[in-house]
């Protein structure tokens, strides 16, 4: 049962992680936003929201890390896979 559990988990994860990123996408392609207020409102709302459903602190900064942690891997990531193409070119 626990896998299945996990299973949803990470869907549900990547659901989210893609609809944000489209968020991001749509916010950046509007010419009357400064994407970096942009971006402050929505990492403060996502912050508002993690800090106001943590059961308490400790959670809610463990969460944080996490999710810190998973945005570095992925921009590593993608810097492995320009380096990658750009030493091919």
């Amino acid at each position: 049962m626990k896998k299945l559990n996990e299973d949803k988990y990470e869907e549900d994860f990547l659901i989210a992680n893609t609809e944000i990123i489209r968020l991001f996408d749509n916010l950046e392609n509007r010419d009357e936003l400064e994407t970096g207020a942009a971006l402050g409102g929505v990492l403060t709302g996502a912050l508002y929201h993690l800090m106001r459903n943590a059961p308490d602190s400790a959670t809610a900064i463990a969460m944080l890390s996490t999710c810190l942690q998973n945005a570095m891997t992925q921009v590593q990531g993608e810097n492995h896979i320009e380096m990658d193409n750009t030493s091919i070119h």
